[in-house]
């Protein structure tokens, strides 16, 4: 038998466990620890235990869960915790243990299954609230390793009920120290376990354990003695290396699993950032000295395998520019690649919160700056490499009108653009400044009063979404009302849009928002009504994991359009959890029988939206086999060759889908130009658009 297992099922199997110990012990009974020795932990888990709990005790209760052989307990015994519970699902290592610690006499062992016997031992009246400390040193990482128990029981229901039941072990005040890599299953299991607890969870990445591939964290779950106070949990995180990317305030417990993979790539990224790997974008934001403003720095490794090319090269964007294909896209930097003949591309684009501060300093000034601060992002052995500059500005002006702090996207800004007599509006997120999150045409009357016009120089996804609508919302023989939701409002664009398209006796709209910020930003800066639109502040996730059985059968039109956040994601939206089996089918529940779903997706890397796009498509066809409804189909359609959204359309089929879009052109003269009125576009688009949905079933 090797020492790793050959399947996620060997963590579930205590024979598996007694023999891994027995090898990797041999006669001296070496132990094996998860995630760094109690030398590097000591100060740590010390600091926690005096403060966890019943003050007035001398003694600290303290339970073990998946001891192993672990010399934690030992350890912590001869530092004077003498009243410690050690719980291992190995009878041989319970036994080897108890043998091993029989001088430690406040040290106690049971054998335990904790899938098939833990509730149990929660519901003896003389356990409830017993224990000030819970101590998991990768035991949940197993526990949860597998996507189901022989007993049938989900992750979901796994984590769920393990963590209920230790928040009730736990006495007022006391502690859950769980030490784990915070991969991606076991922060969603948290999050999902802890949403609704009150609870406070203190999350600290543990970087100086030294040689390791990967970054443990060492988390604090609170059970606070005031948890009635707090309807939701929330979790902050303390300690080096969390300040880049994260900030020490309280954060709604659902955006846990992507802030632990952003700190978790960082520390990949800068471990492993001189090596050259093709296709890899990396993304990093640096503060300038004395200002709210930054750099937002992509580095891209080229596909090609020209072996003639320089090593590294930077590139300074032009002020203004940032969203440009060509500064923002994986097609855009290899173009720049090509170009630069270089191996490494680093992309510098300014980021200012202050548009008049912006101007006053100089493209040398910016270089200076950075030069010494972006050398570590170069491929090893590139030495000193150039940092080229883009003339010309596109006759373009950038001004930022307002902007205000937000807890989920750390900043909102407002930016007013002249570019070639065109006057836009742009929302921005500070967490993701390549992304335009909502983007509008304005006019300025005699007056100088602000209108706000939907309709004229859209981007190809709202015309795209506009004629995804036409597909089922058939406003002549429409003989009741129909609903659309929207997941995401940024500024409301889409929600306006529709309304021009549809009244309110049509068509009732609501949109999901979890940011107050947001929705204020598109009421007062992007024309946004509230009485035209039911808005609900919350997490969308939340709402339709909650909610779906009450609107069962009821939406006839949803729309996710939600930013990822995660700027190492090469997919920017939406969010991995939207494209998941539970959320796609509780928005499937939702739909009338003739529904239709639309997903925002951008995803920079052409091989990942290939695997998720065929994930999904078999996740459908799957849901088709255990229900006998009509068939739901997933299709793609392009919104252009200089975007990177595209539609991802979930429908079932139809056979009059191209007739159903051409005479919603027709009725409503789309793409028609006049000198008095400008509809969706300056130029003809119709052939265009009717050809990317010709292949829709």
């Amino acid at each position: 038998m090797e020492l790793l297992p050959n399947s996620v099922e060997d963590f579930t199997s205590s024979e598996y466990w007694s023999e891994f110990f027995k090898k990797y012990g041999g006669e001296s009974n070496r132990a094996f620890e998860w995630y760094g020795d109690f030398e590097v932990l000591r100060d740590l888990l010390i600091q926690s235990l005096r403060i966890s709990g019943r003050s007035e005790l001398d003694n600290k209760r303290i339970l073990h869960v998946g001891c192993g052989n672990s010399t934690l307990p030992a350890k912590l015994y001869d530092e004077g915790f003498t009243d410690i519970t050690n719980i291992d699902f190995s009878s041989q290592i319970i036994e080897l243990m108890r043998e091993k610690n029989k001088s430690r006499e406040g040290l106690k062992w049971i054998c335990m299954d904790i899938e098939k016997n833990f509730d149990n031992y929660v519901e003896k009246a003389e356990n409830l609230g017993k224990f000030d400390t819970i101590i998991d040193k990768g035991f949940l990482d197993a526990y949860l390793s597998d996507s189901a128990s022989e007993n049938g029981l989900s992750s979901r229901k796994k984590s769920t009920d393990f963590l209920n039941s230790s928040i009730n072990l736990l006495a007022p005040n006391g502690r859950y120290i769980l030490i784990t890599l915070g991969q991606e299953y076991v922060a969603k299991a948290l999050s999902m376990g802890l949403y609704n607890k009150g609870i406070e969870v203190i999350v600290e990445p543990l970087v100086r354990i030294k040689d390791s591939k990967f970054l443990p964290y060492y988390i604090e779950i609170i059970n606070k003695s005031d948890s009635q106070n707090f309807e939701k949990s929330f979790f902050r995180f303390r300690g080096s290396g969390t300040e880049e990317i994260c900030s020490a305030e309280g954060q709604c417990i659902w955006t846990l699993a992507k802030r632990l993979k952003e700190l978790s790539a960082m520390f990949w990224n800068n471990k492993y950032i001189g090596d050259f790997m093709p296709g890899e974008i990396k993304e990093y934001q640096l503060n300038i000295k004395e200002s709210k403003n930054s750099l937002f720095i992509t580095v891209y490794d080229t596909m090609s395998k020209e072996k003639k090319r320089k090593l590294t090269v930077g590139l300074l964007v032009p002020l203004g520019e940032e969203q440009d294909w060509l500064y923002s896209t994986r097609k855009g930097f290899e173009e720049i690649c090509s170009q630069a003949k270089c191996k490494r591309l680093i992309v510098i684009s300014r980021f200012y919160s202050d548009s008049e501060e912006a101007l006053k300093v100089s493209e040398q000034e910016i270089l200076d700056e950075i030069s010494n601060n972006i050398s570590p992002l170069a491929l090893k052995g590139s030495n000193r490499f150039p940092i080229l500059t883009v003339g010309g500005d596109k006759n373009l002006e950038k001004k930022c009108i307002y902007s205000c702090y937000s807890k989920y996207s750390k900043e909102i800004l407002v930016y007013d653009i002249q570019e070639s007599g065109i006057e836009k509006r742009q929302m921005i997120f500070r967490s993701s400044p390549r992304l335009i999150q909502s983007e509008v045409v304005i006019r300025r009357n005699v007056s100088k009063t602000i209108e706000i016009d939907y309709l004229s120089g859209l981007s190809n996804y709202y015309v795209g979404v506009i004629l995804v609508s036409s597909l089922i919302l058939d406003t002549k023989n429409q003989d009741k009302t129909r609903n659309a939701l929207i997941l995401g409002l940024g500024g409301g664009i889409l929600a306006s849009i529709l309304r021009k398209f549809y009244s309110k006796p049509k068509l009732h709209i609501s949109a999901v928002e979890i940011d107050e910020n947001v929705m204020n930003v598109a009421k007062n800066y992007f024309g946004f009504s509230e009485s035209e639109t039911k808005v609900i502040i919350g997490d969308a996730l939340d709402y339709v994991n909650n909610n779906y059985l009450e609107i069962k059968d009821s939406l006839d039109y949803i729309i996710v359009d939600i930013n990822s956040g995660n700027v190492n994601d090469s997919l920017m939206c939406p969010g991995v959890e939207f494209l998941s089996k539970g959320f796609i089918e509780k928005l499937i529940v939702s739909l009338t029988k003739d529904g239709c779903i639309v997903y925002n997706v951008s995803c920079r890397d052409s091989n990942r939206r290939e695997e998720l796009f065929n994930e999904f498509r078999d996740l459908l066809n799957k849901m088709e086999e255990k229900t006998n409804s009509k068939r739901m189909i997933l299709q793609a359609v392009e919104t252009g060759d200089d975007e990177i959204n595209e539609l991802w359309i979930i429908k079932r089929e139809t056979n009059d889908n191209i007739e159903k879009v051409r005479n919603f052109i027709i009725e409503n003269e789309l793409f028609i130009s006049t000198q008095e009125n400008t509809s969706l576009e300056t130029y003809d688009k119709k052939d265009l658009w009717i050809k990317r949905f010709s292949n829709l079933k």
